[in-house]
């Protein structure tokens, strides 16, 4: 008898530790996170990643891993934000407060704006770039609800 019950102890133990590591192998939090940074360029970075949904499927014979998260994106360092408008829009630049060369040619473009612009009638007036805000070090700039899909190989869990 008691060995019988050593054995489904056993055998309790060793099911409850296969799913475990089974749960265990899908992406991380953490991992999402690095993934997520690898798309943003410095002064920024994303931080606080919080899942609210994620899904695992297979298709095309591929483990799939697709999770929805909020995740904030803030400052790594004082940051300065413009706009720039281009031959395709209007974009939005953040720049380092320390990063002096790119401040020194935006503040460059902005007064040869404004010298320009001084010259032309109010319906020919062209914008380059227009500073918007600034933010100190870890400071919030905003909050969003993203999504993130893996897909794994051989070398791990890789995102597309």
């Amino acid at each position: 008898m008691k060995s019988a019950l050593a054995f489904l102890t056993l055998i309790s133990f060793a099911c409850s530790l296969l799913l475990s590591s089974c749960s265990s192998n899908l992406p991380t939090e953490q991992l999402a996170l690095e993934k997520l940074n690898e798309t943003v360029k410095p002064p920024l970075k994303y931080t606080d990643l919080k899942k609210i949904n994620a899904r695992e499927s297979k298709e095309l014979g591929a483990d799939i891993y697709r999770i929805q998260f909020q995740v904030k994106l803030v400052g790594d360092a004082d940051v300065r934000v413009f706009t720039h408008k281009g031959l395709n829009g209007m974009d939005t630049i953040y720049v380092a407060s320390t990063d002096t060369s790119m401040l020194n040619k935006t503040a460059k473009d902005i007064k040869a704006t404004n010298e320009y612009n001084k010259t032309q009638r109010s319906f020919e007036k062209m914008t380059t770039y227009t500073e918007l805000k600034s933010y100190k070090k870890d400071d919030l700039i905003k909050e969003e609800t993203r999504n993130l899909n893996f897909i794994k190989s051989d070398k791990g869990w890789n995102t597309y």
